[in-house]
């Protein structure tokens, strides 16, 4: 593993609609939120997001990083 440290902003599995949004509220398409029941009401978490922010998995050396790819010529990024 590389000693090099892992950026959001230059990864790839940023979800593209949060990256449009301020940092602190980037969703990492790597990082699938568990949905369970919820122990501290009787409903489940429904209407949290679908995955985890990046603030919060990537501690400066992610092991899922993966460099950021450029948009195919006259398209968008495709996800």
């Amino acid at each position: 593993m590389s000693s090099a440290v892992t950026l959001c902003n230059e990864c790839d599995h940023v979800e593209a609609q949060s990256r449009k949004m301020t940092p602190r509220l980037w969703l990492c398409r790597r990082h699938r939120r568990v949905v369970n029941d919820s122990f501290v009401t009787a409903s489940s978490w429904t209407n949290s997001d679908p995955f985890l922010r990046c603030s919060a998995v990537n501690g400066g050396a992610c092991p899922l990083f993966e460099p950021l790819r450029k948009p195919a010529e006259g398209g968008e990024h495709d996800h």
